[in-house]
């Protein structure tokens, strides 16, 4: 425990890092007087310098109206927000003042790199996918920024990032003040004390029936209307299986019930198939695609097309190439041979619906390119449309006449519902 600072433990690096980075920042920052009022924030100009970088009011009055926007704060808050957002834009300032004095510089890789796999990674890779150019723009648009200032922003996380890590790599503290925060920390004192109870006390406290009288006088108001109102009421229970057993259906209204619900038994036409997908690069930050990429999973898929004409197993040729995540199960892990099961239409992307619907039963597609990569489908059974026959849906709509029923005498009032 003595050693813990000097240990080289991280979280003790990154807290004397934290110190390191402030001593380091007051060195380099010049600040304009009465820069934290508000009238010197509110005029045109510059309100502080870190090095060579000037912060001026409308930087200050951009981030004070998006922080205003997004928080709903009242105007009589500006100049609270003015202080906090000048106080901000000097740290952002002070972080990238050293980075770039160490030589700690963030290229445009890296930040390329930070959005498909850092914070934003969701927002800008669903599923692993580029969302492209257009929306990017769109989206930071709709959040009151520019692809420039967000890309500013990631630019000086990475930029703290690195400067964390090279200002704490070596961090030492000096055995006195580790000893000392041991003694800070585990110094115990000792002391005695008594639990009273208040029960205890109470059962000690024989007030006399003078004294309970006086006090009743006094507090009279707070005994008005103390005693609730109370009603009597009767009620009976009916028993939803015992009033059910006496509901009987009627062939006829069965009939009437199917004809007047057919759209309910319509089933639409589907397929069950099962694929092997060989996937293709993701698009990068441009929104482009490697093309050499995309022909060497063709070629690929090419391969285990000519493995199953040449009498693969389809199920073990998926378990084995396959890029889909789904066709392991979640819960077992176990490989599912490329099993989709039954779909309708409007289920799948375009291209490898039409294969799936229009290839007979027991076919195998060529290699069908989607937005995913490359699909080798198999339509394992196909089902026209059509509506399902009375003889197959009759005991679910027997039930459902006898839940109408059952609801119609429940809702009776008086006993004799359940008579």
């Amino acid at each position: 425990m003595i050693k813990f600072l000097q240990s080289g433990n991280k979280a003790a690096k990154y807290i004397l890092a934290g110190f390191l980075l402030v001593l380091a920042a007051s060195m380099v920052t010049y600040l304009i007087p009465g820069f934290m009022g508000d009238t010197n924030v509110t005029q045109t100009g510059v309100v502080a310098s870190v090095g060579s970088h000037e912060i001026r009011t409308s930087e200050v009055g951009k981030l004070v109206q998006s922080e205003q926007r997004q928080q709903n704060y009242p105007a009589m808050f500006i100049p609270y927000l003015n202080q906090r957002a000048v106080e901000s834009l000097i740290q952002q300032a002070e972080i990238l003042y050293e980075a770039d004095r160490l030589g700690l510089k963030v290229t445009d890789k890296e930040i390329q790199d930070d959005l498909r796999e850092g914070p934003e990674k969701q927002v800008f890779f669903p599923n692993n996918q580029w969302i492209g150019s257009d929306k990017y723009r769109q989206l930071l648009q709709e959040n009151g920024m520019t692809v420039d200032e967000f890309e500013q922003t990631v630019r000086l996380r990475l930029a703290a990032r690195k400067l964390f890590g090279v200002v704490g790599a070596d961090a030492a503290v000096p055995e006195s003040e580790v000893v000392q925060a041991y003694k800070d920390k585990n110094t115990k004192v000792k002391f005695e004390y008594a639990v009273i109870k208040v029960d205890d006390i109470l059962k000690t406290i024989k007030p006399s029936d003078t004294e309970l009288q006086a006090y009743f006088a006094a507090n009279q108001a707070r005994y008005q209307n103390s005693i609730p109102e109370k009603r009597e009421i009767k009620y009976f229970v009916i028993n939803d299986k015992d009033l059910e057993s006496k509901i009987t259906v009627d062939p006829a209204e069965v009939q009437r019930y199917y004809s007047s619900h057919q759209d309910a038994y319509r089933l639409p036409e589907r397929v069950r198939a099962r694929h092997i997908l060989i996937e293709t690069p993701k698009p990068g930050p441009d929104g482009k695609v490697d093309p050499k990429g995309v022909e060497e999973a063709r070629a690929k898929a090419q391969d285990v097309l000519k493995q199953l004409k040449a009498g693969g197993d389809f199920a073990q040729l998926a378990n084995k190439y396959s890029n889909d995540p789904g066709n392991e199960d979640q819960t077992t892990h176990a490989k599912k041979g490329g099993e989709l099961g039954w779909f309708g239409r409007g289920s799948m992307v375009a291209e490898f619906e039409k294969a799936a619907f229009d290839q007979a039963k027991g076919q195998i597609s060529d290699p069908v390119q989607t937005s995913y990569g490359f699909h080798i489908i198999q339509t394992e059974d196909k089902e026209e449309a059509r509506l399902r026959p009375l003889s197959e849906v009759k005991p679910a709509i027997e039930e459902a006449i006898k839940q109408e029923s059952l609801a119609k005498m429940v809702n009776k009032t008086g006993p004799e519902a359940a008579d």
